[in-house]
């Protein structure tokens, strides 16, 4: 008798980076999980170093993590990932980050599993060995996917899998995340982190990390500081970068109109009471605050990298700036502030675009369709 579910093992390094407690990674497998319930594919869930950062938003809703506890070079991960793979009785394993892909891809090879290879990010300084290891692994690689096309480019040209592996899958937010937030949970997000309603506000969403570019978002506002006395800004997330941010902000007295808020667990009542949604990422593979921002009906300014011109339309869902680039990035939000016609035009259409392109179900078909065609 054949069983009724095919079991998937999700893999990945950590559930946390660089200080925040919680990633990309983490976030995007948290909206899935609910969404696969009621398919033919149960999901399992192992983390290299679990340590390193919390996993307990995914035991908060019912999953059981694997942690096995290993280090970075640890060669006994192939050990546990097989025994894991033979206990769980798997059928795919769906691989997320560089030590995932490295020693699974060796484990689902011995244990005679499909074995997927997941790319979130564009890593322009993706190591000398890393390529080695990935050019020697390639063949025992069943599916590579990518979050967007600037992704999938990286991981042909850099990680060294065959385009016609290579699939693009964009990342998505659930349903839920279109309804609009009631005035109730709003008042009670003002008064929580001491939000004026007579004010506008700007903000930032992210770990506090150079590669979201904060630095920039500070000087672009240090640009805007005289020309608006109306708007706060908001550097919303947590992470090693934050003493330097402070200190800027302390250096050029922003205090006044500069506010950090520290990580958030539900992040959609913050966004909702946003003017604007600013995202300075010097490297962004989607950017699913990007599609929150889109969800949440919100004016959205960000840089023009990686995948997120293939989220946002430049002049119809939202404006693109050139990264590194603080003057361009307070222009855009200048403009905005001060055209509030144009600012509700862009967050109407990009509500539109993330509703029919970007939600849950989507991926949830699609990567259906992927683990099919893989098993037969």
């Amino acid at each position: 008798m054949s069983k009724k579910k095919i079991n998937v093992l999700q893999i990945m390094d950590k559930c946390a980076i660089r200080g925040s407690p919680i990633h990309g990674v983490s976030r995007l497998l948290l909206t899935w999980w609910p969404g696969f319930e009621n398919t033919d594919y149960r999901f399992y869930l192992a983390v290299l170093r679990g340590g390193h950062g919390t996993c307990d938003v995914f035991t908060a809703i019912g999953v059981d993590v694997h942690d096995l506890g290993r280090s970075k070079v640890d060669p006994r991960t192939i050990t546990s990932i097989t025994k894991l793979i033979k206990k769980l009785d798997i059928d795919i394993l769906h691989l997320h980050g560089y030590g995932a892909t490295t020693f699974g891809r060796i484990a689902g090879k011995l244990a005679g599993c499909k074995v997927i290879v997941h790319e979130h990010m564009v890593d322009e300084g993706i190591p000398f060995y890393q390529r080695m290891v990935d050019k020697l692994l390639s063949p025992l690689t069943d599916k590579g996917l990518a979050i967007s096309n600037a992704v999938k480019a990286f991981m042909i040209d850099k990680r060294g899998i065959s385009a016609s592996k290579m699939q693009v899958l964009y990342n998505t937010i659930p349903e839920k995340y279109f309804v609009e937030v009631t005035s109730e949970e709003k008042e009670r997000t003002r008064k929580k982190y001491a939000l004026s309603a007579s004010k506008r506000y700007v903000g930032i969403v992210g770990r506090l990390d150079l590669i979201k570019g904060q630095n920039y978002f500070l000087d672009a506002v240090l640009a805007l500081r005289d020309r608006f006395d109306d708007v706060e800004y908001l550097l919303i997330g947590d992470g090693e970068l934050r003493p330097q941010l402070e200190g800027f902000v302390k250096e050029n007295q922003l205090g006044d109109c500069v506010r950090f808020l520290g990580h958030c667990e539900d992040v959609l009542p913050l966004i909702s009471l946003l003017d604007i949604f600013v995202s300075a990422s010097i490297s962004e593979g989607f950017g699913m605050a990007h599609a929150e921002a889109m969800a949440q009906r919100k004016p959205i300014v960000a840089t023009a990298v990686g995948g997120v011109p293939e989220l946002i339309t430049e002049n119809v869902s939202g404006l693109l700036v050139p990264p590194h680039d603080p003057t361009s990035m307070a222009g855009a939000i200048a403009t905005l502030l001060d055209d509030g016609k144009k600012a509700q035009m862009l967050a109407n259409n990009a509500y539109q675009s993330c509703k029919q392109d970007f939600t849950t179900p989507r991926t949830v078909k699609e990567l259906s369709d992927v683990y099919r065609q893989l098993l037969s």
